[in-house]
């Protein structure tokens, strides 16, 4: 369904800009906003997260972060990203504060928002982590070699997938 939203949306404009390479869109929950991760052709390879207020007329993107991989939180509240190397961070996103939560995070790989204040990520060893954003507690669910993708929309699933892309589609059951 998500998936569905994001093919339909009036971004085009914004996405077809000659100095920006979008690539992950992330729509925030009432869809008042959308995140992405872009190259900006004047800053070199870097990427960056930006984001577009669907209020405004013009739909002009704005840079919210230096990082990549923007994953937001079910209430619209946090948005996790990715700074290399092997750092996550979160942005709490109406007060513009950024911290890291861990440094064992598996390169360019997305983390999923579980909850307002979990999230599962790959860690370095390929190991799938829950990781609490208040408590700072992480727990290795007992998944190797996998990557999650998607929460469901009961927020009861998450979809995950096998390191290499050719085998198994894994159904991550949170409870």
């Amino acid at each position: 369904m998500l998936l569905l939203i994001l093919l339909i949306l009036p971004v085009q404009p914004v996405l077809s800009s000659e100095i920006m390479e979008p690539d992950l869109l992330v729509i925030s929950p009432g869809n008042e906003m959308i995140y992405f991760e872009a190259e900006n052709k004047n800053w070199g390879p870097s990427r960056q997260t930006f984001f577009i207020e669907l209020n405004d007329k013009a739909k002009n993107p704005k840079q919210i972060v230096e990082g990549r991989r923007p994953s937001i939180s079910p209430n619209g509240n946090l948005l996790s990203f990715y700074r290399h190397p092997n750092e996550l961070w979160i942005l709490e996103i109406n007060k513009q504060k950024k911290f890291r939560i861990v440094s064992d995070f598996s390169d360019y790989q997305p983390a999923v928002w579980i909850s307002d204040r979990s999230l599962l990520y790959t860690d370095k060893n390929n190991h799938l982590t829950k990781f609490d954003v208040i408590s700072k507690k992480k727990k290795d669910i007992g998944y190797d070699n996998v990557i999650p993708s998607a929460l469901s929309p009961d927020e009861k699933h998450v979809l995950c997938g096998s390191w290499d892309g050719k085998k198994n589609i894994l159904i991550y059951n949170k409870n």
